[in-house]
């Protein structure tokens, strides 16, 4: 029987030490994701050459993972934010002969009436995982910023350029789960 009870206790000591949970580490993972939902933005939706186009439609990106702990606990985790299509005119031209534009001139490519969506995506960044069992993924809104970038300064004409700017982490995703500890 002795010799029973030592090989038991062997066996525990062993197996515990293969157990992540057991050791202290309550690390998670993604198991399956991420996801893209329902309710995504399939781009800007808009035609930039339609009259009533507006200047900022917002762009949503919705995605779900989920994520489990070395004991077993599962959570399901959907992480959602926004950006902006920011409308732009790519092409040399003088501010006051825009209003001057037809709907038809707005698709042509050597028009100075030409424009374009500039798409700027909320920034998902790979999630982080710990040790003591916390979940986190930074979120960033962003937002579209023009500049205008001289054409020509005789004319006095200029271009528009657009640049994606990250904002604060709002959006972001934080999960904590404390796994027992079975062999102290």
């Amino acid at each position: 029987m002795k010799r029973i009870l030592t090989l038991s206790i062997c066996l525990a000591c062993w197996l515990c030490s293969f157990d992540r949970a057991a050791r202290g580490d309550c690390t998670p993972r993604t198991i399956s994701g991420p996801t893209l939902q329902d309710g995504t933005s399939q781009g800007c939706g808009w035609d930039p050459g339609a009259d009533g186009a507006p200047n900022f439609p917002s762009l949503v990106k919705i995605e779900s993972r989920t994520i489990a702990w070395p004991d077993g606990y599962k959570m399901d985790v959907t992480a959602s934010s926004s950006g902006e299509c920011r409308l732009y005119y790519p092409n040399c031209h003088i501010n006051f002969e825009l209003d001057t534009c037809a709907p038809k001139k707005w698709h042509d490519p050597i028009s100075f009436c030409y424009r374009q969506y500039f798409e700027c995506w909320p920034e998902f960044l790979p999630p982080q995982y710990s040790s003591n069992g916390n979940y986190h993924q930074a979120i960033f809104r962003d937002s579209g910023s023009v500049t205008q970038e001289v054409c020509s300064r005789i004319i006095g004409d200029d271009k528009d350029t657009v640049a994606c700017v990250r904002g604060a982490p709002d959006d972001s995703i934080d999960r904590n789960h404390t796994c027992p500890k079975t062999c102290d």
